[in-house]
């Protein structure tokens, strides 16, 4: 027999099984020492996707060690199977569901249907429930049978009864491999009792809860320490790759989503878990790879919703607002589908610490109405901002200039676009954030961040593109009404926009975006983008979760045969929203500002080399002689302009003005045409 050669970490074994078979077992531990009393385990096969099912043999370096392991996402012990002898893993698609089968809301219950049958029980607490969220979220069982993998959990114990540590790899045995999904994989185990418990389980509604709001709150609606759980991930990348593993908390995340069958996540590294971050570069637009905590966020509040909040992000980004990165996901729960999900990272005082260094005792944060960071002298120092804001010094250029010593006010001019141009229609009133450094002494005050400015940070778009559980996305919704309305953020933009100076900001800002990143051409093609990422994937999810549904009631998608039509539908509103918004967004503004009309500004460079010109702060791409942009503009209210020459070119002039200032302002009634000069810089 040939000898065999195993590579560095990987351990050389015979197993008699029926016949003596030679191969390398892969362990994700370091061989153990001598002074180790732990007794270590190996698998033979690493977690992944196979195209063809396997034996799994599990060992140990003692023959007298013993290994238990469970198939259903527990944590093995004494009491779990025996391993006896290799584990067959294969494609289980064809077996019965268990996790998938619990009702996540009240959903479909007998006593559910009997309300809804006697109209005369309208009042009782299971019909406010069903009038409330049944028809935009109540629970249903998947149709057809679903994609399962299986997930081993592995604890071996010496003869002396020493653990050692419980490993957990999950395998998917699939005719397509690798290639089985387009999106990488969150593969999820933990405890049936901490997930699906009628005491303690998280996903669920237990047994003492009333649908009544604050009264016996569900399971689901429970928060704090006391309803974190533990939880193993195994992330697995969009090639199969299994790059991460960890242990870690998990406790259900947000608000009204809490309610949707399908549940947002928040994980939680502690070092109670095995360590203290998720340190893998999840999201490949940034270099830091530790954070403390992640989100595994569900479709919306309303299922329907899906993908508001992610493609809202997507638009979004190249504006530079604070926001999470993310990426979509396909997620098992104990080696069951459970659908697209998005990680992304979460937006706390951890992100301030990771992103501007800003450690939590030096930083000032407000969530909504409630202080996250920070004291009462901090809160009544906001309190005295607004005071400065309401007064009518703001009005005067000294007044403005303080207003600007405390707030990013470009940020903010920022901040209101994105809202008002996505029609978001969950603020101002609600999901909102701000935050300031309180003190900037510590570090370099002239880098962003850490001036001592307030700045907010953007998150939330469920109820973007001007839709609701029961509305369509509308792109003609008058956001700037709602904008100016009840909330924190509303009563900064009034007070605002008294001065002039803030005024004539505001709008050219928000018409160069429409011009720019929130035109409708770069609009659409994000849509396509996200589109064709989610089209391989959407049809598993919606026989999943039974969402998008054209059903208008929770009756109606009961007899509903899942398909794609309200998918497809909601990218029909979503490319007309894009389509139509910028225009209505216009109006609005004409009306709302009672502004005199719209102009044309059209730009042509000439000369040898190339540059790029700014408007209002905001660099449009670089262009060459013979490349041309246009944008629409206010009438009446003052534009400023500059051109800045490509490395290597000099800006020369203005050909229409022969100005030789790169700056200039431009206050027109009618189309007018730029054409900057660039030529090669002398020696």
């Amino acid at each position: 027999m040939k000898s065999l050669t195993c590579p560095k970490d990987i351990s050389f074994t015979r197993v008699l099984f029926f016949l003596t078979i030679s191969f390398c077992i892969f362990s994700p531990y370091a061989a153990a020492s001598d002074k180790d009393l732990k007794p270590s385990l190996a698998f033979s096969v690493q977690g992944g996707f196979y195209k063809q099912p396997f034996y799994l043999a599990l060992s140990t370096g003692n023959s007298k060690d013993r290994i238990y392991y469970t198939l259903d996402g527990s944590r093995p012990g004494i009491g779990s199977l025996l391993y006896e002898q290799p584990i067959l893993v294969k494609d289980r698609t064809n077996q019965a569901a268990v996790f998938s089968m619990i009702p996540t809301n009240p959903g479909l219950t007998e006593e559910v249907l009997n309300e809804l049958g006697n109209p005369s029980n309208r009042r009782a607490p299971v019909w406010r429930w069903s009038a409330r969220l049944l028809d935009s979220r109540g629970w249903l069982p998947a149709q057809g049978e679903l994609f399962k993998g299986t997930v081993v959990r592995a604890v071996a114990v010496s003869l002396e009864g020493k653990k050692g540590e419980t490993i957990t790899q999950s395998y998917f045995v699939s005719e397509r491999g690798e290639k089985r999904y387009s999106l990488p994989v969150l593969s999820l185990a933990g405890e049936f009792d901490d997930f699906f418990g009628e005491e303690q389980g998280i996903f669920v509604y237990g047994k003492e809860a009333n649908p009544n709001w604050g009264q016996h709150p569900a399971n689901f609606r429970q928060r704090g320490r006391d309803w974190e759980r533990r939880v193993h991930l195994e992330f697995f990348e969009s090639d199969g790759a299994r790059v991460f593993a960890k242990s870690a908390g998990v406790r259900l995340n947000g608000r009204g989503g809490r309610w949707s069958p399908q549940k947002s996540l928040r994980l939680y590294a502690r070092g109670e878990y095995g360590s203290s971050t998720f340190n893998y570069p999840f999201f490949a637009e940034s270099e830091i790879k530790a954070r403390k905590r992640l989100i595994v966020r569900n479709g919306g509040h309303a299922p329907n919703l899906f993908p508001n909040h992610d493609l809202g992000y997507r638009i979004v980004n190249p504006t530079g607002l604070d926001s999470t990165r993310s990426r979509q996901v396909i997620v098992f729960m104990n080696g069951e589908y459970w659908g697209i999900q998005t990680l992304n990272e979460r937006l706390d005082s951890n992100f301030l610490l990771r992103e501007y260094k800003i450690h939590p005792k030096n930083l000032i944060f407000r969530k909504r109405r409630e202080l996250k960071e920070g004291d009462d002298e901090d809160d009544r120092e906001l309190l005295a901002f607004f005071d400065l804001l309401a007064s009518k010094e703001m009005e005067l250029p000294a007044g403005y200039q303080r207003i600007l010593e405390e707030i990013d006010i470009e940020q903010f001019i920022e901040y209101q676009a994105a809202q008002i141009y996505l029609a978001n229609r969950d603020w101002p009133r609600n999901n909102y954030s701000l935050w300031k450094v309180r003190d900037s002494s510590y570090q370099d005050a002239s880098l962003y961040g850490v001036d001592g400015k307030w700045r907010f940070l953007f998150f939330d778009l469920d109820a973007g593109f001007g839709a609701t559980e029961t509305e369509p996305r509308d792109p003609f919704h008058k956001t700037i009404d709602s904008a100016l309305g009840s909330g924190l953020p509303a009563r900064m933009l009034r007070n605002l926009l008294k001065n002039e100076n803030f005024r004539n900001s505001f709008i050219n800002h928000l018409a160069t975006r429409l011009n720019t990143t929130y035109s409708s051409e770069q609009v659409l093609k994000e849509i396509s983008k996200l589109y064709d990422e989610l089209k391989p994937e959407i049809d598993e999810h919606v026989r999943r979760w039974r969402y998008p549904s054209m059903a208008k009631t929770y009756l109606e998608r009961q007899s509903e045969r899942p398909g794609l039509a309200r998918w497809e539908k909601t990218f029909e509103e979503l490319r007309e929203f894009a389509s139509k918004r910028p225009m209505f967004l216009r109006k609005h503004m004409l009306e709302h500002f009672k502004l005199e009309g719209l102009y044309e500004v059209k730009i042509s460079p000439l000369g040898n080399c190339s540059g790029y010109v700014e408007i209002d702060g905001i660099k449009l791409s670089e262009l060459s002689p013979g490349d041309k942009w246009s944008g629409t503009y206010f009438s009446g209210i003052p534009l400023g302009i500059r051109a800045h020459p490509a490395s290597g070119c000099c800006f020369e002039k203005w050909m229409e003005a022969q100005d030789k200032s790169p700056e200039m302002v431009i206050r027109s009634q009618k189309d007018i045409a730029l054409k900057p000069f660039f030529t090669k810089c002398s020696l």
